[in-house]
């Protein structure tokens, strides 16, 4: 499934400097969950763990660098170079072709610390590419009012 991207979407990311996008329909969601649930816990990606605040045990929380390490889980194919994420996001900007510069996933687990909302450092690519953040979630997402966070 195609994300329609629309004049809106853009109106929205180039004024507000966000837009929401559905790249993928719901059997494609879960199937990354699947994918995404089976990045080993080896040699390769790197994974960050957090004690629970709720139950003491061990959990990851964030797991870098899983598609360079050889994509083990096949997740390329969904947010890869050539994969509906990067064709949407190249549609909304409107520049060639999204390039994929880094990859990582954090994790939202109950009890789990996660990571407050924070801008990372790098902003620019190249002189003349501006990177390109992007959020997927892979669950249901409930907004918030800044002010309540």
């Amino acid at each position: 499934m195609a994300a329609t991207v629309t004049d809106v979407h853009r109106e929205g990311y180039f004024g507000e400097g966000y837009t929401v996008l559905q790249p993928f329909s719901e059997a494609q969601l879960q199937e990354l969950r699947g994918r995404a649930a089976a990045i080993p816990d080896s040699d390769g990606a790197f994974h960050t763990f957090e004690r629970s605040i709720t139950t003491g045990e061990v959990v990851v929380s964030r797991t870098e660098g899983f598609i360079w390490a050889g994509d083990e889980a096949g997740l390329a194919e969904f947010i890869g170079n050539s994969s509906p994420l990067a064709e949407a996001v190249s549609a909304l900007v409107g520049e060639g072709p999204a390039v994929l510069f880094k990859e990582k996933l954090n994790y939202k687990l109950s009890g789990g610390g996660g990571y407050r909302a924070h801008q990372d450092g790098y902003t620019q690519i190249g002189p003349s590419s501006p990177s390109r953040k992007v959020l997927l979630a892979l669950d249901s997402v409930v907004r918030v009012p800044a002010a309540d966070y």
